[in-house]
């Protein structure tokens, strides 16, 4: 039997971690992409975390139509980095698996 998901692994210092890194790569896969794709306008990231993906394409795309994270309910809001009071459009949807 498996055990439950212990929620306290993604803590502040799990992200703290993983920030540079994903950085680092978000930006490198959007400058590909939008090299690539350049009418992309939006993008959806499905277990988004903080939302360095969705800042980085926000960053780099400054004309965009929406951005949309989805993730767990565990993260704490002052963790994320697309919020409301930047743009009334990114969200960052927080769900709790039932």
């Amino acid at each position: 039997m498996s055990k439950p998901l212990d929620e306290n692994i993604y803590n502040e210092e799990f992200h703290k971690d993983r920030g540079l890194i994903t950085n680092q790569t978000a930006d490198s896969v959007f400058d590909l992409l939008l090299k690539t794709i350049p009418e992309i306008s939006s993008v959806v990231d499905v277990g988004c975390g903080t939302g360095t993906w969705l800042r980085v394409f926000k960053e780099k795309k400054t004309a965009y139509k929406e951005v949309l994270g989805v993730d767990g309910g565990y993260l704490p809001l002052d963790q994320l980095e697309i919020t409301e009071e930047e743009n009334s459009m990114p969200k960052i949807w927080k769900t709790e698996l039932v």
